[in-house]
């Protein structure tokens, strides 16, 4: 039976459920009849596809990590913007700040739990309108995602004077950049629910031609190598007094737009 089973599952794969939940226990926390219940949903099976959707469209990735805004204000306003080495320390230092919160904030939450079970269930629904609209959900949940960080690091890379590498287009290029980072972080967070260490083990380092010596962890590295491979300085950057002033009062804006989002 185990073999044939292994068979099964090395043929068709794992997929993840939502057979743990109890259609009576919902119908008793909902506190509507058990008659109305059954006559929305017959069978089980049919509340579950519901739900699956609808557990879909309720996923929202955009939440910021408590207090990382506040301590990327700090550190911008406590850095020279007009030293070239500076704004260097600056980035990678940013860099690591937000890698590492971010990934201890989704790596504890179920919000993002939810989202990597989402996608490997997804794929395993059988053809039909309840995979598609899962599937656009979880899409659409994904490129709101994506198209905020692809702002914010817009922002704080035009603030420090850095732009995307290789001549690709800016619009093209900071969305990759995002797309590639969270895919990125959603591979350590899988590792990491089963390696615990990958998430707490650190390494006294001064990357990325930062002069600065910090405790990095892995996926702190990781995710930072992938900012940088994207960006280099941007030659045409104006250091004057009045645009060095600009460039914060954009971070400024950048920062209260996530604060009320």
């Amino acid at each position: 039976m185990l073999q044939t089973a292994l068979s099964l599952v090395e043929s068709q794969g794992l997929t993840v459920s939502l057979d743990h939940v109890s259609l009576e226990n919902v119908i008793t926390h909902a506190d509507v009849s058990r008659s109305s219940a059954y006559r929305r949903w017959p069978y089980k099976d049919l509340f579950l596809a519901d739900l699956l959707v609808a557990v879909a469209r309720d996923t929202d990735l955009t939440v910021e990590p408590p207090g990382l805004i506040d301590e990327l204000t700090a550190l911008i306003a406590s850095r020279d913007l007009s030293d070239a080495q500076a704004r260097r320390d600056l980035l990678v230092e940013a860099l690591r700040l937000s890698s590492g919160s971010e990934f201890e904030r989704i790596w504890g939450s179920p919000r993002w739990r939810t989202y990597v079970a989402l996608s490997a269930t997804v794929p395993g629904l059988p053809l039909g309108p309840i995979r598609d609209a899962a599937a656009a959900a979880v899409l659409d949940a994904e490129a709101r995602f994506v198209a905020r960080r692809a702002r914010v690091y817009r922002n704080l890379a035009a603030m420090i004077g850095y732009r995307v590498t290789g001549g690709i287009d800016a619009d093209i290029g900071y969305e990759l950049m995002s797309s590639t980072s969270g895919a990125v972080m959603t591979g350590y967070v899988v590792k990491a629910l089963v390696d615990q260490a990958l998430a707490t083990a650190t390494q006294r380092l001064a990357p990325f031609g930062t002069t600065q010596t910090a405790d990095w962890t892995v996926p702190m590295y990781g995710l930072t190598a992938v900012f940088v491979a994207f960006l280099e300085p941007d030659p045409d950057a104006d250091w004057s007094p009045g645009a060095i002033e600009q460039r914060r009062q954009l971070w400024a804006v950048t920062a209260q737009a996530l604060y009320e989002m």
